[in-house]
């Protein structure tokens, strides 16, 4: 079953949330797995915030990011490489229930390229997080329609919900591998 997130209720608490910015280097983390046969493929664990991850793969020229604990790989259909900041959406505490990431996708012209927002659900380091939202970052107002995702990801179910296309349809967020 498609279908376009257009509207949630939900209590107004459950909207609270504030930002964390962190930068996203591979350069800086550590190297897993690095192979160069079949165009190159690695992985990487990354600094997060209160001790929660970030665990990046890459094969085939598309990347795949989680948090909290290692996650099934998941990307977009075009190559694509992802973006240097990680937008934390944390509790009164600090502690991350969801993170922001831009991707980078390529065009199906050369040069040509489209920015894409992922909402995921911050894993607990034992069990992974999990892809909540795709949006086109060309969206009016992208940011704030990922961070309103964000803050409902902590009613999401990783294993049973499946992430949802918010805006419109048919342009490279809907490219997301598992969409409902």
């Amino acid at each position: 079953m498609g279908g376009v997130l257009t509207a949630l209720t939900v209590p107004v608490a459950a909207l609270a949330g504030e930002s964390v910015y962190t930068d996203l280097d591979l350069d800086a983390c550590e190297t897993v797995a690095i192979a160069a046969e079949d165009g190159g493929s690695g992985e990487w664990i990354c600094p997060g915030i209160e001790g929660r991850a970030v665990f990046v793969s890459e094969g085939d020229l598309r990347v795949s990011v989680g948090f909290g604990a290692v996650p099934e790989f998941q990307s977009f259909a075009p190559f694509n490489s992802l973006g240097s900041t990680i937008e934390w959406r944390v509790d009164e505490r600090g502690a991350p229930y969801a993170a922001i990431v831009r991707y980078h996708l390529d065009g199906a012209e050369v040069g040509e390229t489209s920015d894409v927002l992922l909402v995921s659900r911050v894993g607990n380091g034992e069990t992974p997080g999990c892809a909540v939202a795709v949006l086109d970052a060309a969206n009016e107002q992208a940011n704030g329609m990922a961070r309103g995702a964000a803050d409902l990801s902590t009613i999401f179910q990783c294993g049973r919900d499946r992430p949802v296309l918010i805006g419109t349809a048919g342009g490279p967020a809907s490219s997301f591998g598992g969409l409902q």
